[in-house]
């Protein structure tokens, strides 16, 4: 009895255990949820798992490339405010140095020129009421084009007259650049070789002719035997006597030690009366 239940139970095991494989067919397996999966169903998991493999390391690399550009912005913005700071530090250094050389030439010129306070230079009074001036040299008025009349400069003495009495002479410029032409012309000074390199100043008196008419503004140049030539322009004529001074520094010519004229200059577009009269005295350095 007991043998024929052994193989009975026996029977139907073998049995249930046969009874699976009609059902599997070849290629299926069983899935994590208990149901078989086809071959295509298969490859779209293993495809999908596979894509976002491959997206993770595309977003690693362009993470790590964004960290590569952001780290060579760093450097390159590093390496370029390094150099503003070192051409900064050099202008600096430059600036220091020429105000050294500045000082150092001023030092060299007050240990070896005169108190020129006390020493100014007379270039012209015009009290002889005749040339020279009073460093020995011509003086005159000039043109643009002497051939054309249409502009002119001439120069005269005329007595300087104070209180009734006679005090010497000023020069009157009498000049004219009304011109269909470009015009300037004006007045000159020779200065013979001078050397100024000891002095600040230029200075004259200067006042227009209010019966003639006359420009407020014209222009001063300053002439040196290495052909540079340093200008200033003269601004507020009036009608009265005044003294214009002129730090030598603010003509801007390099170098005094050798300057060779003075010059006035009327222009046709700087003029505010195109025709009139100019009156110079007491042409100094000082």
């Amino acid at each position: 009895m007991t043998k024929g239940i052994l193989c009975l139970v026996l029977a139907i095991f073998l049995l249930t255990s046969c009874s699976w494989a009609p059902f599997q067919s070849k290629g299926e397996f069983w899935g994590n949820e208990g149901y078989m999966l086809r071959d295509d169903e298969r490859d779209r998991i293993e495809n999908a798992s596979e894509i976002a493999r491959l997206r993770e390391e595309l977003e690693k690399e362009r993470r790590a490339q964004e960290e590569a550009d952001r780290k060579i912005r760093e450097e390159t913005e590093r390496r370029a405010q390094e150099e503003i700071a070192l051409r900064a530090q050099k202008e600096t250094e430059r600036k220091a140095q020429e105000a050294s050389k500045l000082q150092q030439k001023e030092q060299v010129k007050e240990d070896t020129c005169p108190d020129v306070a006390y020493y100014p230079i007379l270039i012209a009074d015009f009290n002889s009421g005749k040339k020279p001036n009073n460093l020995g040299e011509d003086f005159g008025c000039w043109d643009k084009d002497p051939n054309d009349y249409t502009q002119t400069a001439t120069e005269s003495f005329i007595a300087d007259i104070q209180n009734g009495n006679k005090k010497g002479f000023f020069i009157e410029i009498h000049y004219d650049v009304n011109s269909p032409n470009p015009a300037f012309n004006g007045f000159w000074t020779r200065l013979n070789n001078l050397d100024a390199s000891c002095y600040k100043t230029l200075s004259f008196r200067v006042k227009g002719n209010e019966r003639m008419g006359f420009t407020k503004v014209f222009k001063i140049e300053l002439k040196n035997s290495k052909r540079e030539t340093g200008i200033f322009y003269v601004n507020n004529v009036s009608n009265e006597w005044q003294e214009i001074i002129i730090p030598l520094k603010d003509i801007r010519i390099k170098e005094l030690s050798g300057l060779r004229e003075f010059v006035i200059v009327f222009e046709d577009s700087l003029a505010t009366e195109k025709e009139g009269t100019i009156c110079i005295d007491d042409i100094y350095l000082r």
